[in-house]
């Protein structure tokens, strides 16, 4: 499973900044968006079992580990919004990636807080 996502990750990325808009790429998004579901969901649940860290032992943390991906997803779209000079971003986009990646933030240090 984590190699599949990881070659999925890896298709789509050179798909994304070689090609534009190649039919595959929308296919591969949509397939990827179980994968990490399911990748990032396991880890979280296999981290949740292990009786050694009293934080990791709870039943949050397969969600904890969704929402910090995705935060880290957000961040990282924006980190490319900001610097890339091949694609041309509006400042919307950049502004609504901005709060998206606050709300989001804001919502997995409420769950690591509780």
């Amino acid at each position: 499973l984590y190699m599949v996502y990881f070659l999925l990750l890896v298709i789509y990325s050179y798909l994304f900044f070689s090609v534009k808009h190649h039919p595959w790429q929308r296919r591969l998004a949509f397939a990827g968006i179980p994968l990490a579901i399911a990748v990032h969901g396991g880890t979280g649940a296999v981290f949740a079992v292990i009786k050694a860290r009293s934080f990791w032992n709870t039943g949050l943390f397969p969600v904890v580990f969704l929402v910090s991906a995705f935060l880290a997803g957000l961040a990282f779209m924006l980190l490319i919004c900001s610097i890339s000079r091949q694609y041309r971003f509006d400042d919307g986009l950049r502004k609504s990636l901005g709060i998206w990646v606050g709300c989001f933030l804001a919502f997995d240090i409420g769950i690591i807080a509780v």
